[in-house]
């Protein structure tokens, strides 16, 4: 006799109006005899911010998630401001943040973003120089290593369990990018980030820094540098007009993310993925492409997705567009690797910096792809809603 045991998953995902910034979460729902009969919840975030930090995107994290909820899992792509800045908002509104997974940074990389934010008075710099403190001391640890400063005598394929580790408080551990992270050893759901290094665009900034005459060794290893220079208005002017001619690109790290199945071939899985959004004309369904991967800010001339996370590439349908839909970071060859894909960008309508660029969107479109434009504007909401039904056969049974 075989008794056939089961489990269910409900994700929402969604992508959230704060304007020129970054919000993204996901809630996982999980029920089944896999669970005890009961209910387990798991919230994630992927970046939180907006360039301003007005009202309107604070208000928007404050009620995503109630007071009595837990942040399962927060991650942070790169220090820029307009993807950090509604942190504390995201702290003060709900229980706790249980887990953080960040990029790793070298202590030349952080003393620089350091000296770089004091001087425009960008107040992350606890967050930069102590995670730890910022947090407090309930919230775990995970950095992610570079592509570039691989540890090679790590095992790659072996998973973290997320629920074991955040239930373990003042944890901090290091791991390669592209180990996975798992909720749970029954759950089909990985997420798998990726910190690439942009050695270039560092090697920008540096460039810029010397032609102004700012001395790159102490602003490398001096944490206090300009301590005594963010007062100074011409100072503050020069680190504004470089910041300006970059973009704001001033972060060498930026940590994609892979959220999605990490196998759904199994005749034992059902998966149905359905995208609704106030914009869209109807209700997108698919099965299998549940797969999203958040992209930062990174540039896509520079990270190949398709090679980063092709044991995936069957089940993506979501892709982020990098950087607010900049020009300078796209490159449509990258995403002609992926089929059928709803590409959501995040803008602020008022930017200065032509976000989204008219030929990015243009060029999506062409090539069949769909984006979706996310602004401040409360109806540009998107949310992705996923059904994954598991099926589990016990051969074991003893005969009555």
């Amino acid at each position: 006799m075989m008794m056939i045991d089961f489990h269910w998953s409900h994700i929402t995902r969604t992508f959230h109006p704060v304007g020129q910034g970054a919000f993204y979460s996901e809630r996982h729902t999980k029920q089944g005899v896999f669970y005890s009969g009961n209910t387990m919840n798991f919230n994630i975030v992927y970046d939180c911010g907006e360039w301003k930090q007005s009202k309107h995107a604070q208000s928007v994290v404050s009620t995503a998630f109630s007071k009595e909820e837990d942040i399962d899992v927060l991650f942070i792509s790169h220090f820029d401001w307009d993807h950090v800045s509604t942190i504390s908002t995201l702290i003060s509104s709900t229980k706790s943040i249980r887990t953080v997974v960040l990029p790793l940074l070298t202590k030349k990389e952080k003393n620089l973003l350091i000296n770089f934010n004091r001087v425009l008075s960008l107040g992350i710099l606890e967050l930069i120089d102590d995670p730890k403190s910022f947090f407090g001391p309930t919230t775990n640890f995970i950095y992610v290593r570079s592509d570039s400063d691989r540890d090679y005598t790590e095992e790659d394929n072996e998973g973290i369990d997320l629920q074991d580790f955040s239930q373990s408080n003042s944890n901090s551990i290091t791991i390669n990018s592209g180990t996975p992270l798992e909720i749970g050893n029954a759950s089909k759901w990985f997420f798998v980030p990726y910190n690439h290094k942009d050695t270039e665009r560092k090697k920008e900034l540096l460039e810029a820094l010397q032609i102004r005459g700012f001395n790159i060794n102490r602003l490398e290893n001096d944490s206090n540098y300009t301590l005594g220079k963010s007062t100074d208005r011409n100072t503050r002017k020069e680190l504004r007009s470089i910041y300006d001619s970059l973009s704001g690109k001033i972060n060498e790290n930026s940590m994609l993310l892979y959220s999605g199945p990490s196998n759904i071939r199994s005749r034992d899985c059902i998966l149905i993925s359905e995208f609704v959004g106030d914009e869209l004309d109807c209700t997108y369904s698919s099965s299998y492409k549940a797969g999203c991967i958040y992209t930062g800010d990174c540039d896509s001339n520079k990270v190949q997705l398709g090679s980063v996370y092709s044991r995936f590439i069957d089940y993506i349908g979501v892709i982020q567009i990098p950087h607010h839909g900049s020009k300078y970071d796209f490159n449509i060859d990258v995403f002609k690797a992926f089929d059928s894909l709803i590409c959501p960008v995040s803008y602020g309508t008022k930017n200065t910096h032509e976000h989204p660029a008219a030929e990015v969107i243009n060029t999506l479109s062409l090539n069949h792809f769909r984006p979706i434009l996310i602004n401040e504007q409360l109806n540009s909401i998107f949310r992705q809603r996923i059904c994954c039904f598991e099926i589990k056969r016990n051969k074991n049974l003893s005969k009555v």
